[in-house]
């Protein structure tokens, strides 16, 4: 499963990366990153409550990065009203966000790629 959700991830932010080097001296780029962004946020939320709720490694620290988006979205909702410049709504729409969706990101690397910890201290100069 972390393998799937990892190959999930990577495509989506590829994708993105992608697009935004495709579309970037175009007008509509920013609407299409903030369509990008709303898949990869999606399915990380998704990803994390699933996480969360099976306690599966890393639990608490998904945790940490569901609280922290919904906390951002009720930030979102309670700012939409203020009406904000463009720049301003455009940086506070895309750089949380993507700060959110790359720790997620590197919290699914580290519990794919990290070396499990040795087990004991019997042989502990032989790794197997």
């Amino acid at each position: 499963m972390k393998f799937i959700d990892f190959l999930i991830q990577t495509t989506l932010i590829a994708l993105t990366l992608v697009f935004l080097a495709l579309t970037f001296r175009e007008n509509g780029w920013a609407s299409g990153l903030l369509g990008m962004q709303l898949l990869v946020g999606a399915y990380q939320v998704l990803s994390s409550i699933t996480s969360v709720i099976l306690k599966t490694p890393q639990y608490k620290l998904k945790g940490v990065h569901l609280g922290i988006s919904f906390l951002y979205l009720i930030v979102l909702f309670a700012i939409g009203d203020l009406n904000p410049g463009r720049e301003i709504t455009l940086f506070l729409f895309i750089a949380p966000a993507w700060l959110l969706a790359i720790y997620y990101y590197a919290l699914t690397c580290l519990s794919l790629f990290r070396r499990p910890k040795s087990g004991g201290r019997f042989l502990p100069h032989l790794s197997f």
